[in-house]
């Protein structure tokens, strides 16, 4: 049981300081240090699957200014948590439907959708370390 525990433990200081190399813009705080981004971490958590489906949605329905301003919207919250990819991808799905390519969005939508999936996981397992 003990090598399960250590296991564990390796995987959460793994995510850990995975995200350490990922925030911007904020001081590195973690585990009990991670201070107000815990609410904030919570937040992001339980609105991500709104903003993905609003970008999904709009593309559906080829409403170009609908997906840039859901694109925008989950940039910011992105870029805010220190998931970059993710804030970058956002921001690439924002660029191509203010030029009107929406091909080109769905495919940029598409790598998004992996990347916040495993931005959640990430997310999840972090969060679970921190009480």
């Amino acid at each position: 049981m003990r090598g399960v525990d250590a296991e564990r433990d390796q995987r959460g200081t793994d995510i850990v300081a995975r995200l350490q190399r990922e925030l911007t813009g904020y001081p590195t705080r973690i585990a009990s240090k991670f201070g107000d981004r815990v609410e904030f971490i919570d937040l992001f958590l339980e609105d991500l699957p709104a903003r993905r489906e609003a970008i999904i949605e709009a593309l559906g329905t080829g409403e170009g200014e609908r997906v840039r301003a859901a694109a925008h919207a989950l940039k910011s919250s992105a870029a805010y948590i220190g998931a970059r990819e993710l804030a970058r991808l956002c921001k690439e799905v924002e660029q191509r439907a203010r030029e009107v390519d929406l091909v080109g969005a769905g495919r940029a939508a598409g790598e998004l959708e992996a990347e916040a999936r495993r931005v959640v996981h990430e997310l999840g397992a972090l969060r679970a370390t921190v009480r």
